[in-house]
């Protein structure tokens, strides 16, 4: 094989790892991981895509180089590197030479010297020589037998600098690099430069005079007075930075040729893989161990695929074939669907997938009936096919499933179940019988990995599924899933199912393992059932009042635009960053609070410490609050209504937040705001479905507080709420030693912000910003309601001990969250994890019981035969799209369900309103 080398900037590779992969990722003692995850990633991705017989990995050090003894203020101006990139340093040497691969570094040099000697030294020898880094400096060293590779995007896409594409960027080459950096400078290194010439002038002056040493000898020619005198007056600078810039290339270092061979033991490789929970890696170099065992040793990229699993995947078009293969599922199946579409209102059926035995699954075609329905065509489709109040027909197929579907004594296995349950829906068909769903059994077993169905499969079966766009192309190429061919569209289909009903029986155990029986039966399952309910009845909405708010919004958001134009003195993009920033700190010289990787920050805490100096950034702050309003509500919820129901139809998500807690997308009903007049004046867009309706909200009185009260056991703060007082103005008088009637505002309001500071960790600095107090005032109020309810501390203390102890936290009903962190080196990451761990007791047991009184609430209304919807569910509160008949009934039933459905010694409160919308609801 002919010699081809691969030169490795360490640190330049990492610092991209760093920012490029997610941050979540930690070691088994909760160390960030993310930077030598990515760091072994792209290494390996490096030498698999470029295939070179020698690689090197070059490390700076920590001592002062050379270049500092020129000149002290090299890279004066960098910041220390993150502490969680720091702590993961050690790292990437251990795992460098746990991985056999030669590595270099030298005391007094930095990283790019011993790349630049190596470089040089194989140029000697006319060996191809590739230099991996993210620093444009590397261009110098380009030459005939010498690429840079740099990444073009995030950490995939390479890009390779030979001395024509080193030309082609700059417009002169390698051997003007240095040149060129001496005469701009180098912020990031702290190079002066020639003050004032930037690229264009530097590019200019080189194409013309071809070196610094050029520029020089014919300074007098140089037209330009001012470019003229800028280099007059910075020339010494100009000759320091052509030094510093300078790759030196003769670093004493022995260079071994046998020490530089990739000669991988690929079993240590793969420890190290395992051990950092690079499962990719390790599924694609799997047999390599193998191989070098059986007498291989050089590597030569990875080890061909191993051979497919025999799998028997079975195409059904017709009812004949159909009616064949039915009696196979009698007993029990995992189904997917596959749609036109990921809106579940929107969502015809292409087809479906059944699976009931590990490796077989069948594939039922619907192609021939998958149609548009455009507007017109809708009440077409409502024909004796089509059961009422669903919006598709019942195709041929789909009715020979139909009684297989809705038969609750045959199990049914899916993965994101509650999909399924609402597209059938459309066609008339109940999903019955859903025992399992693995992508819930993913997330309460594994809480916080990614709940994905080839995700999930990866990790736990080992297997890597056919991504969606493999099959349909991507962008503006991309096909829709019918359009796929049958034959593929089968594999993939039935793999989907396959996969599913392998999951089945690898999580049924692992819930039992795991503790989570109770969790995952009588509250998860049943709760997806409620939450397809609400999915498909939907909420209404008032599309031509929300018009006339969008009306108003606009015009003030011009009349706004227009204020800040004429404060700015000039008209300027006021939503671009770069031009406010140009605006607020360059026309105005506002101070700059805070800078970012891009600039400097004009974000809302920058206007918020602005406000009080210049009218334009209070005006800055409400053309943004209604922009934002405006553009994701305002303008987006007409669009979110179906035009088969005219109603919204949110997707309630179980699997996102790690406490339990519900979300909403598409839209996003959850945040709208609740306290401001915009806020309610978009709620009042949400109304009943009917004349004889009304919209009643049931939301539970201070919840998280009543579970902490339970927690803790404080019989203070128990007796308070048993006895209906105000549980702010109570804990104020506890905490102050007098009456509850001499508790003033202000205490109160103290009181109410420790009381639900506490929940979430508040600290005395944020508690002090929040009441406009000094830290030391602060520090007292939290130091005073801990003497005076030391029950709550207690609870607090034992919660993280016992977190530190067992590296997580339950709630009440079993749900867990894994603290990696707990004992982190990092301390904002472990101060974090601290308030997570009571953070996640308190609001992850909330969570669970707002989970049990929806399921007991529409238990409750099934039962009864009431014709009034449940449509909402925000955090503490239910909205109901009540029959005005049924008021009386329906109150007393959820206000029962809602507060009986713990027996605790603290009383379950909750508040009730009534109302023609939902913006008139506190």
């Amino acid at each position: 094989m002919t010699k081809k080398v691969l030169l490795i900037d360490a640190f330049s590779l990492a610092f991209r790892a760093f920012y490029s992969y997610p941050t979540t990722l930690r070691l088994t003692d909760g160390t960030p991981s993310n930077a030598v995850y990515g760091f072994l990633s792209m290494i390996f991705k490096a030498i698999d895509d470029l295939k070179p017989t020698h690689v090197c990995i070059c490390f700076d050090r920590k001592e002062p180089t050379f270049r500092h003894e020129m000149y002290d203020a090299y890279k004066g101006n960098r910041t220390a590197p993150p502490e969680e990139f720091s702590v993961q340093v050690p790292h990437f040497f251990e795992v460098v030479k746990r991985c056999g691969l030669a590595h270099y570094e030298k005391a007094g040099y930095e990283a790019d010297d011993i790349i630049g000697t190596l470089s040089h030294n194989y140029t000697q020898q006319e060996t191809q020589c590739l230099i991996m880094t993210g620093d444009h400096d590397a261009l110098q060293l380009v030459n005939e037998h010498v690429t840079v590779v740099m990444n073009k995007r995030g950490v995939s896409e390479l890009m390779f600098y030979t001395p024509g594409a080193v030309e082609e960027k700059y417009g002169f080459g390698p051997d003007l690099i240095v040149d060129f950096k001496a005469l701009k400078g180098d912020t990031s290194d702290n190079i002066p430069g020639v003050k004032g010439v930037g690229d264009k002038t530097a590019t200019s002056l080189l194409q013309e005079y071809k070196s610094l040493d050029g520029i020089y000898e014919k300074l007098d020619d140089i037209t330009s007075k001012s470019v003229k005198k800028k280099l007059e007056d910075s020339k010494q600078e100009a000759y320091l930075s052509h030094k510093l810039a300078t790759i030196f290339t003769d670093v004493p270092i022995s260079i071994d040729d046998d020490y530089l061979q990739f000669s991988p033991e690929w079993s240590e490789i793969m420890d190290v893989f395992k051990e950092y929970q690079l499962t990719t890696l390790v599924k694609k170099y799997a047999g390599m161990e193998f191989e070098q065992n059986m007498g291989g040793s050089l590597f030569e990229g990875p080890a061909e695929d191993a051979p497919e699993e025999e799998v028997t995947y079975k195409l059904i078009e017709s009812q004949a074939e159909l009616k064949e293969i039915l009696p196979k599922f009698t007993e029990g199946f995992a189904i997917d669907l596959e749609t036109t579409s990921l809106s579940v209102r929107d969502a015809q059926i292409v087809g479906v997938s059944l699976s009931a035995v590990e490796g077989e699954a069948y594939y039922v075609a619907c192609n021939q009936y998958v149609e548009a329905v455009a507007e017109e065509q809708t009440m077409a489709l409502f024909s004796d096919a089509a059961p009422q109040g669903c919006e598709f027909k019942l195709n041929p197929l789909l009715k020979l499933l139909k009684p297989l579907l809705e038969e609750e004594s045959v199990l049914k296995v899916a993965h994101n179940a509650k999909y399924e349950t609402g597209v059938l829906s459309n066609y008339g068909i109940a999903l019955k019988g859903i025992e399992f769903d693995t992508m819930l059994a993913a997330f309460v077993t594994f809480p916080g990995d990614k709940v994905g169905l080839k995700d999930v499969a990866l990790r736990h079966l080992g297997i890597e599924m056919t991504e969606y766009e493999a099959l349909t192309g991507k962008g503006k190429s991309q096909i829709p899933f019918q359009d796929v061919p049958l034959e593929d569209a089968c594999k993939y289909a039935c793999a989907d199912a396959d996969m599913t009903w392998r999951l089945y029986h690898y999580f049924k155990p692992k819930i039992v393992e795991k503790e989570v029986m109770s969790l995952f039966y009588d509250i998860e399952i049943p709760c997806m059932s409620v939450l397809a309910d609400m999915e498909h009845v939907g909420v209404c909405l008032d599309t031509a009042y929300l018009q006339t708010v969008s009306d108003s919004f606009s015009s003030e958001i011009e009349q706004l635009r227009e204020k800040i134009q004429t404060l700015a003195g000039k008209t300027f993009n006021v939503n671009s960053t770069k031009q406010l920033a140009e605006v607020l700190f360059d026309d105005l010289e506002l101070p700059v609070i805070k800078k970012t990787k891009t600039g400097r920050s004009t974000d809302s805490s920058v206007l918020e410490a602005l406000a009080e100096e210049h009218e334009i950034a209070k005006l800055l702050i409400r053309f943004r609050t209604l922009e934002k309003l405006q553009s994701t509500y305002v303008s987006a919820l007409p669009h979110a209504v179906s035009v088969n129901t005219n109603r919204v139809h949110t997707s309630f998500n179980q699997t996102v937040a790690i406490t339990g807690r519900l979300s909403s997308t598409s839209p996003n009903l959850q945040n709208i705001p609740v306290r401001t007049e915009e806020g309610k004046m978009i709620r009042k867009a949400f109304v009943p479905s009917a004349s004889d309706r009304k919209l009643l909200s049931i939301d539970y009185s201070q919840i998280e507080l009543r579970v902490m009260a339970h927690l803790a056991q404080d019989t203070d703060l128990i007796e308070a709420f048993k006895n209906g007082e105000d549980i702010h103005a109570r804990t104020a008088a506890i905490v102050n030693g007098i009456d509850l009637d001499e508790v003033t505002k202000e205490q109160r309001y103290a009181a109410k912000a420790v009381n639900f500071g506490i929940l979430y960790g508040q600290s005395s600095f944020g508690l002090s910003g929040q009441l406009g107090i000094d830290r030391k005032s602060a520090k007292e109020i939290i130091e005073d309601y801990f003497e005076k309810l030391p029950k709550v501390k207690q609870f607090i203390d034992s919660t993280i001990e016992s977190a530190k102890e067992e590296g997580r936290v339950r709630t009440e009903f079993g749900r867990f969250r894994l603290l990696p962190d707990i004992h982190s080196k990092v301390f904002h990451l472990r101060q974090f994890a601290e308030r997570a761990a009571v953070n996640t007791r308190v609001q992850g047991t909330a969570a669970d019981i707002m989970k049990l009184a929806m399921i007991e609430v529409q238990a409750q209304m099934k039962a009864r035969g009431l014709k009034s919807d449940m449509v909402l569910q925000v955090h503490d509160e239910l909205l109901f799209d009540m029959v005005v008949s049924e008021q009386d009934e329906l109150v007393e039933l959820v206000k029962t369900a809602m507060s009986s459905v713990v027996s605790w010694g603290v009383p379950l409160g909750v508040d009730v309103d009534i109302a023609d919308n939902w913006g008139q609801i506190d």
